[in-house]
């Protein structure tokens, strides 16, 4: 229903859908809830059998190179390595060191340069091979040597070898793929996600669930 031939990438969430352009420019389809008009532009309406859709472009300060979204938030990694978000921030999943109510376009605070996020939670990496992580799932800081209730960006490990192929995340765990096939797990246990033959009783802590671990398995 949506056609436009510079689309090269499409996230959905519950509130609407996004589109990346080729030039840098996103699309929003179903507005999101809190989006004002002040933050979208070049508004155009398409009809596919008898449904109007209207597309809805987001105004951003830079040309996007990748993004990522979290239930009903969006993320925007821009051309200079900052990360914009708009949306929810019950969890924190704005980056701002706080659960406030944003009906703006934030920049997410106190991160690196990013070089790569993950489509599916707030998930990033910067140039110095820091892993950050906020929002939800960053309930414990090794500086604070406990919680961390303001959700607020922290680099929960470092990887600076340069061996980091890629970065993937889902709801329950996350996964870091290296150049020679490696792949480390952090975040959930659920099930085995990390495959390590490990039991999920072995994982019970907020310590560990931060710590990349080698897995059985291989992505090359």
């Amino acid at each position: 229903m949506y056609h436009d031939k510079q689309a090269v990438k499409i996230i959905a969430t519950l509130d609407g859908v996004v589109a990346l352009k080729s030039t840098g420019r996103v699309d929003l389809l179903f507005k999101p809830l809190g989006v004002l008009e002040t933050l979208v532009r070049n508004v155009r309406t398409f009809v596919e059998q008898g449904v109007e859709i209207k597309a809805y472009e987001l105004h951003l300060p830079l040309p996007v190179v990748s993004m990522g979204s979290d239930i009903s938030t969006y993320y925007f990694l821009l051309n200079d390595g900052s990360v914009h978000a708009i949306g929810d921030n019950d969890r924190g999943q704005l980056g701002q060191g706080n659960l406030s109510d944003y009906k703006k376009l934030v920049k997410v605070k106190n991160i690196g340069r990013i070089i790569q996020i993950t489509e599916r939670k707030p998930i990033a990496i910067d140039e110095k091979g820091r892993l950050w992580r906020w929002g939800s799932s960053i309930y414990w800081r090794p500086d604070l040597a406990g919680g961390n209730s303001n959700r607020e960006p922290y680099p929960i490990n470092t990887f600076t070898d340069g061996r980091l192929a890629f970065i993937v995340a889902n709801n329950y765990s996350a996964a870091l793929g290296l150049n020679n096939g490696e792949v480390r797990f952090f975040l959930g246990e659920r099930g085995g996600l990390r495959g390590t033959g490990k039991s999920s009783s072995q994982t019970d802590s907020s310590k560990y669930l931060l710590v990349p671990e080698k897995s059985l398995w291989s992505w090359k």
